[in-house]
């Protein structure tokens, strides 16, 4: 039951307590620093920030829902957690979350023209069938259907 005793009241006056409160804060905050950067050192770790950020709404007009007063504070306090987690990127690394977005933008180029050309190829297998079926005659039975002549007698 040691567990259960209070701890002592805040004493401003106590510089050493005051001294290794600001010693942890810093120490924790190194570590965050040495985490982050450990994580943005691959670009999976890289692409996994920039995945999060997004989540988070960060630098998106999406957040806001018309209608939605409870949808639109929901996001907006995932977007809260986002800036503080774009905070602690940039104070960790700015040039390694720099090379995140130049990533990210030329993901995104290259999935989009990844796209582009899928359509295209699908647009040109289908052409094809669709330009060889229309210069078929209908088959007998069908409107249109123009019974061959007969042969000719000599």
């Amino acid at each position: 039951m040691a567990d259960d005793v209070a701890p002592p009241p805040y004493d401003a006056t106590d510089i050493v307590a005051e001294n290794n409160a600001r010693r942890d804060a810093e120490r924790w905050a190194r570590e965050d620093a040495d985490v982050l950067r450990a994580i943005m050192h691959t670009k999976k770790g890289r692409a996994f920030i920039i995945r999060q950020l997004d989540r988070c709404y960060v630098n998106s007009p999406e957040k806001f829902v018309l209608g939605s007063p409870d949808a639109t504070a929901h996001n907006l306090g995932r977007e809260s957690y986002g800036i503080l987690l774009l905070q602690d990127v940039m104070a960790a690394s700015t040039d390694l979350y720099m090379t995140a977005i130049k990533e990210q933008q030329e993901e995104r180029r290259r999935a989009t023209e990844v796209r582009r050309s899928e359509i295209k190829r699908r647009e040109e297998e289908n052409a094809p069938k669709q330009q060889a079926l229309s210069d078929l005659p209908p088959p007998p039975g069908f409107p249109g259907h123009v019974p061959p002549a007969p042969p000719k007698k000599k």
